[in-house]
C-alpha cells in the first residue's frame, strides 16, 4: 500500500516536470515589451516587498509566503530547470520567457537581463510573484501566449483588489476592480493551452 502511494506521487512529480518542460520549450522569438519599448521600464523602487504588506494583511501574507507564487523564482526545481534550459537553448534564445512569469518585477525592472545570476538580483526580485506583482495591475491583459504583458500603474500608489469599496487606510490608497474576481486577472502568466 505504501509503495503504491510512493509510486503514484513519483508519477505526479514526473508528469508535472514534463508539463513544465513542454510549456517552457516554446519561446517567443519576439523581443519582450520591455525590450521593444524603453518607456515601459520600471524601477525597483516602484514596487514594495511583500513583507511591507504583512503588518496590515498578516493572513494574506502568510498564505502568500507558503504559496508557489512566493517560491516561483527561488524554487530549486525551477532553478535547475531554468539553468538547464539556458545551457541547452542558450540564454539569448531563452531571453525572458521563463522569468516574465516567475519574477515579473525582475523582468520589468531589467534586473534579470540575459545571463543574470540569481544570487545577484535584488531581494524583491527573489520574491517571485509578490503582492505588488498582482495588486498593482490596473487592468487585465488579453491573452498573451509566450509574452506576458502587465498593465501596472505605479505612479498613484494605489493597490487594487476584488473589494469594490475598500476601507481607507494610512499606508496606500486602494481600489476595486471587477476583473480581480475573475480568472483573467491571472492571464499575464497563466495562459497555457493544453492541446491534447
Amino acid at each position: 500500500m505504501q509503495k503504491g502511494k510512493l509510486l503514484f506521487s513519483l508519477n505526479i512529480v514526473i508528469l508535472s516536470l514534463i508539463c513544465i518542460l513542454v510549456s517552457c520549450s516554446e519561446k517567443s522569438t519576439e523581443p519582450t515589451k520591455n525590450e521593444r519599448n524603453n518607456n515601459a521600464q520600471f524601477n525597483l523602487s516602484d514596487f514594495s516587498s511583500s513583507s511591507e504588506c504583512k503588518g496590515c494583511h498578516p493572513n494574506q501574507y502568510n498564505e502568500w509566503k507558503g504559496s508557489m507564487h512566493a517560491y516561483a523564482f527561488v524554487d530549486p526545481i525551477n532553478t535547475v530547470w531554468m539553468d538547464g534550459l539556458r545551457a541547452s537553448e542558450g540564454a539569448e534564445t531563452l531571453g525572458q520567457f521563463c522569468v516574465q512569469c516567475h519574477s515579473p518585477i525582475g523582468m520589468l525592472t531589467g534586473e534579470t537581463q540575459i545571463g543574470f545570476d540569481k544570487n545577484d538580483v535584488d531581494p524583491i526580485v527573489k520574491e517571485g510573484i509578490n503582492c505588488d506583482a498582482c495588486h498593482l495591475m490596473e487592468k487585465p491583459s488579453g491573452t498573451t501566449l509566450n509574452e506576458s504583458i502587465y498593465h501596472y500603474d505605479v505612479k498613484n500608489g494605489k493597490r487594487y483588489g476584488s473589494i469594490m469599496d475598500p476601507a481607507p487606510n494610512g499606508f496606500h490608497s486602494s481600489g476595486g476592480k471587477l476583473f480581480y474576481g475573475r480568472s483573467n486577472a491571472c492571464l499575464p502568466c497563466h495562459d497555457l493551452i493544453n492541446e491534447t
